[in-house]
């Protein structure tokens, strides 16, 4: 290989060969990038992400010309490789962007790339003297890149470090049960220093007794939450109306290009209301007909037109009544006009009555940019992917609330639109009040993205979501992956992609719990994050010392 090596560049420019070292390492880079996307969803190969961040950082300790560049490859290949499926929603028959998609498989992983190569040059800027004091400063600026990733321009925590554990092997199950101590950016944090420190074990400008010291700490801490964190917080129920409560989540696999075809609009509605009605006749004997049924369909599975006609309402009406209470929590897009005749439109969920009124509503308010809205429409003028003018933001995530008129207990429950549940702190506010929500409402669409990874990586962030605050989830989608999560992340059933079903829980034999995160929110990260520069800067003195 090296004789071969050899005979190539002894025909390169003299230029060329002086920095082919550099270009190769750039390479690598990029590759342990690609590498990464194997340990997230839909593959969950956790072990590959140990080699990926070791590999990285030796490659980046080891020089100190163009840290940027190496972050820059290093995210390139994380982002371009675990999101190229965005661009199937550009490939959806009749979508008229289609001509934009190798701008769509690029554009967002090239600016998300900024984000790991300006950690880089940082580090290595202000890190740079000392390989442990580069260490701790390495991993505590590629955590704050990420939560920053999360948190401007709206923010993108698609993938973030965390998700390298959305598995369901007994180590992944395990480690997940920190999200509830301290959510995502803990548990990211925490994921780059275990797989960062084995590349210390390689490293010579490190004394040996610090390279196991170091490499000691990180198995320690690996060992310790693999074993005892799904034991630190005790199971906690906080429910007192959840009893004879049945959950049915409907996925009716409505392909995308025929949801919004004004002749597909009967055809679509009927299967929903085929796929909700009861089995059995109310007040049949053990039946789900005699318990209070909350029906769940997904996002956009109704409009506020709909409602106005009759052949909607009926046909609602008559579902519900199949069953002797039951309320419907569904997906719908609204169109409000106020005084001046001019129409806004929502993506929201609401909640209805056996008399279809909407008895409680929600408006999203995290909007999925170029998706739903245009950012600084008046300078871009360009309609959305979706072939809208866009939604208006709603007011910001609340609990929502109705009273079951047979029971006359209030049902509560937090809601996220599809993209939202990306947010773990989406829900902030929700736990903030008084009650708090019972449990979580995630409706969805993924059949813009067809058979890619982004289905289950999506699930990935509901699960999360769940664990971090300690509720049962339901999550309906049009088409993805439909499923009821446990509050410790366990998914207790699914509707399989491109599959037409239901699936149903009964609500009291969902356990809830109390979770730090839901209380104290990101204050564990940032503590991490504090020891992790503290750290650093002790390596620094002790350095000039």
């Amino acid at each position: 290989m090296m004789f071969l090596m050899q005979k190539i560049t002894a025909h390169m420019p003299q230029k060329l060969r002086t920095h082919l070292p550099q270009l190769m390492r750039v390479a690598l880079c990029f590759l342990c990038g690609a590498m990464l996307v194997l340990a997230m969803p839909p593959y969950n190969m956790w072990p590959v992400a140990f080699l990926a961040y070791s590999l990285f950082f030796f490659l980046f300790a080891q020089d100190h010309a163009k840290p940027f560049l190496y972050g820059f490859a290093f995210g390139f290949g994380a982002f371009f490789f675990g999101l190229i499926w965005i661009g199937n929603a550009l490939l959806v028959d009749g979508n008229p962007y289609r001509w934009a998609y190798p701008l769509a498989i690029l554009a967002l992983p090239l600016l998300l790339s900024t984000f790991p190569a300006i950690a880089c040059a940082l580090g290595k800027r202000y890190f740079g003297g000392d390989i442990r004091e580069l260490f701790f400063g390495f991993v505590s600026l590629l955590s704050l890149s990420e939560i920053l990733r999360g948190t401007v321009f709206t923010g993108f925590p698609w993938n973030v470090p965390a998700y390298i554990w959305a598995g369901h092997d007994p180590v992944s199950t395990a480690i997940q049960a920190s999200l509830a101590i301290g959510g995502t950016a803990f548990l990211s944090t925490l994921t780059i220093f275990w797989c960062t420190s084995p590349a210390l074990l390689f490293i010579s400008r490190i004394s040996k007794s610090h390279r196991f010291i170091i490499t000691g700490i990180s198995i320690l801490i690996f060992g310790m939450l693999a074993i005892c964190a799904a034991r630190i917080l005790p199971d906690h129920n906080m429910l007192t109306a959840k009893q004879n409560t049945v959950v049915k989540v409907v996925q009716p696999n409505i392909k995308q290009e025929d949801k919004w075809r004004r002749d597909k609009m009967r055809y679509n509605l009927d299967k929903l209301i085929a796929l909700s009605r009861s089995d059995t006749p109310p007040n049949s004997k053990n039946s789900i007909s005699q318990h209070t049924t909350l029906i769940i369909w997904p996002e956009t599975a109704l409009t506020s037109h709909a409602l106005q006609s009759n052949y909607a309402t009926s046909a609602l009406r008559e579902m519900l009544s199949s069953y002797d209470n039951a309320y419907l929590i569904t997906g719908m897009m609204r169109v409000d006009e106020d005084s001046n005749g001019t129409q806004r439109y929502y993506n929201s969920i609401a909640a209805l009555n056996r008399r279809a009124d909407i008895v409680a509503l929600y408006n999203k308010s995290h909007l999925v940019p170029f998706g739903e809205y245009i950012p600084f429409q008046d300078m871009i003028p360009l309609e959305t992917v979706t072939s809208f003018s866009g939604f208006e933001k709603g007011d910001g995530n609340h609990v929502i609330t109705f009273t079951d008129d047979k029971t006359g207990d209030p049902v509560s429950f937090a809601g996220l639109v599809c993209y939202e549940v990306i947010f773990p702190s989406a829900l902030r506010t929700d736990f903030a009040q008084t009650p708090q929500p019972s449990f979580i409402v995630n409706v969805t669409n993924d059949a813009w993205y067809g058979d890619s990874a982004g289905p289950p990586q999506h699930l990935a962030k509901a699960k999360f979501r769940a664990i971090e605050y300690g509720r049962p989830l339901f999550r309906s989608a049009n088409t993805g992956i439909s499923a009821i999560i446990n509050s410790d992340g366990r998914i207790m059933d699914t509707a399989p992609l491109n599959s037409t079903e239901t699936i149903t829980a009964d609500l009291a034999a969902l356990e809830t719990r109390q979770t730090i995160y839901a209380t104290a929110g990101g204050a564990f990260s940032l503590f991490i994050l504090f020891c992790g520069f503290i750290l650093s800067f002790l390596f620094n003195r002790l350095r000039d010392e």
